[in-house]
């Protein structure tokens, strides 16, 4: 494969219309149709044909069972990733989804654990405080399974038993040491945030994460009757993305070949006529963000379009009525703002 983002396949993400159907306005805002505008912005997909950028991912449709993945990581760098794995293992470290506003103190300590990230300082993100990633919780409450399989963003974590650790003033005694932020794009999901406590990095804590959420992954493939239904909003997840695969530093581009990363170019037709009720859905989000409601209406715009080239009247007709709403909002900003 040419070393270059034309080298990478092309692949289409693949959107289930009727879990699409089932999400609220703010899980259609974000991570689906504002990232999606976003990312087709910056080259990272193209609603038709060949992106300009190359996603890392891993392609869980080439890899039949959990012990097919972990075999393939083993003739890898002497299979490295395993062992640093197994390293977290042995040390009694788990994963699992959790709520983030149980977690904040630990989510904080992680993120400031060090000055630098791969030879560059932390961004403000990264340095907020307690108070400013929204304070100590009040109880340990449990995650928030989403109800559809469409487009969600959900924090996993990878945690150590330490009886008697707190968050502020709530036992936890448990510690969570690594966190990624993932969000789905049907299909595709990603990591839109992969991190870990800088003291225990070498014990092989990411490694560990990566697999355990794979582990999972396969669990909800393999489960085809419904027995679990914590899996339903797992299914029919084909990719983990993780940024970038060409142009990155060395470290991080081995980190990725361990862990089975190889790189995609993405395509999604978001703005065809089948998303344009989704769309008019998502708008509603957000009526006073009018950064947001430009967005909104350059995507009604287009899907408008489409549909009526299509010939979806019915569809064309109420994205235009949306669209009527999306420009008297950004309107009524306008003349507030003079």
């Amino acid at each position: 494969m040419d070393d270059t983002e034309g080298g990478a396949p092309l692949c289409t993400i693949e959107m289930d219309l009727a879990e699409l159907a089932k999400c609220t306005p703010s899980e259609l805002h974000s991570p689906l149709f504002a990232d999606l505008y976003n990312c087709e912005q910056r080259g990272y997909i193209a609603r038709r044909g060949r992106a300009k950028l190359a996603w890392a991912a891993v392609d869980l449709d080439k890899h039949a069972s959990m012990d097919g993945f972990i075999s393939q990581c083993r003739k890898v760098h002497k299979g490295n990733a395993v062992r640093d794995a197994i390293k977290a293992e042995k040390l009694g470290y788990y994963s699992k989804f959790f709520d983030l506003g149980s977690y904040i103190p630990d989510f904080v300590a992680i993120n400031i654990s060090a000055p630098n990230r791969g030879g560059q300082p932390m961004t403000p993100f990264y340095t907020r405080t307690v108070e400013e990633c929204g304070g100590y919780p009040s109880r340990i409450a449990p995650e928030q399974i989403p109800r559809q399989a469409a487009s969600w963003r959900r924090m996993f974590g990878l945690f150590r038993k330490l009886e008697g650790h707190r968050q502020g003033e709530v036992a936890s005694d448990e510690q969570l040491l690594a966190y990624m932020s993932l969000r789905r794009w049907g299909s595709f999901s990603f990591y839109g945030a992969f991190i870990g406590h800088a003291d225990h990095l070498d014990e092989g804590i990411m490694y560990k994460m990566h697999f355990d959420l794979i582990r999972i992954l396969m669990a909800a493939r393999e489960d085809t009757s419904g027995a679990d239904p914590s899996l339903e909003c797992l299914k029919g997840i084909r990719f983990i993305g993780y940024t970038d695969y060409y142009g990155i530093r060395p470290s991080l581009l081995m980190w990725k070949k361990r862990a089975l990363f190889e790189p995609v170019c993405l395509e999604c037709d978001y703005l065809s006529p089948d998303w344009a009720e989704a769309l008019c859905k998502a708008a509603e989000h957000a009526p006073g963000d009018s950064t947001w409601q430009r967005h909104c209406a350059e995507m009604l715009t287009a899907v408008t379009q489409s549909c009526l080239k299509d010939g979806r009247q019915r569809e064309a007709a109420k994205a235009q009525a949306e669209l009527a709403s999306v420009s008297q909002r950004l309107a009524s900003d306008s003349n507030a703002a003079a």
